[in-house]
């Protein structure tokens, strides 16, 4: 039986063994070999529903961490980049998420559960439970190896509280010749220094000067990239 989260201090995690990762607990000779398959499952058809018994194998990890002092009053995430098949996370016994994609990263706000204002940069229980198959299986079954477990980095990273990159997304377009192209950045922020509503450009300019924030470079487009030889004229500078 899978154990269970139980209070801040996570799993009981009394007499477990440690577990390097990334790495995929078939490869480290834990529970069952790893499966190579090319056209079939590696259960018996019956979607959305998965097995439920020995062969659905969980893995549990735990391990404790403190953050910097100076992440506290900041925004702190955390990111696996990758769990076969499927997780749940939780820290200090709180359920953070769940998250489901063996390929893809997962990535969660931490803040109120770490680095809240009037919080200190105390010890951390990260508690993940990750399944060997789940419904999202079926739709990952391809010409490969069936590994399960924690199988890429996991990372925590902070923000600034009143204003962040939240994503940005970068395109390019290239003519037939080949010789250059136009590039497009475009960055979505979170968070805000002034009011959202204010229309007065000097106290929006004074709010930013009193934040503590301050612009390190400044780029403006449309660029165009290529050999300097095929642009009609030379790249404009990056300022300081």
């Amino acid at each position: 039986d899978a154990p269970s989260v139980s209070g801040p201090g996570g799993f009981d995690a009394a007499g477990w063994g440690d577990l390097q990762v990334p790495c995929s607990w078939e490869v480290a000779g834990v529970g069952s070999k790893p499966v190579y398959l090319n056209e079939r499952y590696p259960f018996k058809l019956d979607p959305p529903r998965v097995p439920t018994d020995e062969r659905n194998e969980v893995g549990s990890y735990q391990v404790s961490f403190t953050l910097p002092a100076r992440w506290i009053g900041r925004r702190s995430y955390l990111v696996l980049d990758g769990l076969g098949s499927a997780a749940t996370v939780w820290i200090d016994g709180a359920e953070v998420g769940y998250s489901q994609d063996s390929r893809l990263p997962a990535e969660f706000e931490v803040t109120k559960l770490v680095s809240a204002e009037g919080m200190s940069a105390s010890e951390h229980v990260l508690s993940v439970q990750v399944v060997r198959y789940s419904d999202g299986s079926y739709l990952e079954d391809q010409d490969q190896w069936w590994l399960s477990g924690i199988q890429r980095h996991c990372f925590l990273y902070s923000k600034p509280a009143r204003l962040a990159i939240r994503d940005f997304a970068v395109s390019t377009t290239v003519p037939p010749s080949g010789a250059t192209a136009d590039f497009s950045l475009d960055v979505a922020l979170a968070g805000s220094i002034v009011d959202a509503a204010a229309t007065d450009t000097a106290a929006a300019a004074k709010a930013f000067s009193e934040s503590g924030l301050a612009v390190r470079a400044s780029l403006h487009g449309p660029f165009r990239l290529g050999r300097q030889q095929d642009l009609e004229a030379p790249l404009p500078a990056c300022s300081e």
